[in-house]
């Protein structure tokens, strides 16, 4: 199943937030870091379960994916993917 993919404004802004913040250390670092996570993104859409389902979202399906050291959260609905947000692993949400 190939499911539609979108993002949030707020999961954008954190793409554009992990861009600036690798990028004034190492901005070839940033682009792969970037890369990867557009590229993973595109494959949830192209498999919907995958990841870990969070149950504290009850009955929205919303799931996490791990990329390097990145989190990757989404909401599942009908045919459609949703990025919501993403943000380094070691921060707590």
């Amino acid at each position: 199943m190939n499911a539609a993919l979108h993002w949030t404004r707020a999961a954008a802004n954190d793409l554009r937030r992990l861009l600036y913040f690798l990028s004034v250390v190492n901005d070839d670092a940033a682009t792969r870091a970037i890369r990867l996570i557009v590229v993973r993104s595109r494959r949830i859409a192209e498999h919907p379960g995958l990841g870990a389902r969070l149950a504290r979202y009850g009955n929205l399906e919303v799931r996490r994916i791990v990329v390097g050291h990145y989190e990757i959260r989404n909401v599942v609905r009908d045919s459609e993917v949703t990025i919501l947000q993403v943000f380094h692993h070691r921060v707590r949400r």
